[in-house]
């Protein structure tokens, strides 16, 4: 098991929380024509929080993910159009949450807490 949650470009969204969630069921087919392990199909702001993200919690596979080190808390991450769904370690839970909430908000873009019963939305503040 994981403690998943994952960012999403709010401009590209449902603006209901309903419907947010139901637009995640689709995402969460994985049927865009592209790798998922590429930040360059996401939106800058997106690419822009996984990068930051990824030097805090690197990919487990994919093109940035580094040599194997078991002292390195990896992150499983998959990258669409409009979202970055990362799935955690349960023992670095809470510390991921508030770094995703933190990068979230400076990176300007969407958050839900997936994992939380029932699902936890961060929206964006808008200017």
């Amino acid at each position: 098991m994981s403690y998943d949650i994952f960012a999403f470009a709010a401009e590209r969204v449902p603006a209901e929380d309903v419907s947010l969630l139901e637009w995640f069921k689709k995402q969460a087919e994985w049927s865009e024509p592209h790798s998922y392990d590429d930040a360059a199909v996401t939106t800058p702001a997106l690419s822009s929080f996984y990068r930051e993200l990824i030097g805090i919690y690197p990919p487990l596979n994919g093109p940035d993910a580094p040599e194997w080190d078991d002292d390195i808390e990896c992150a499983d991450y998959a990258i669409g159009y409009s979202i970055i769904y990362v799935a955690f370690g349960w023992p670095v839970a809470a510390q991921a949450r508030n770094v995703v909430l933190r990068l979230g908000a400076e990176h300007k873009v969407g958050v839900c807490e997936i994992s939380e019963v029932p699902s936890v939305i961060h929206r964006p503040p808008t200017d």
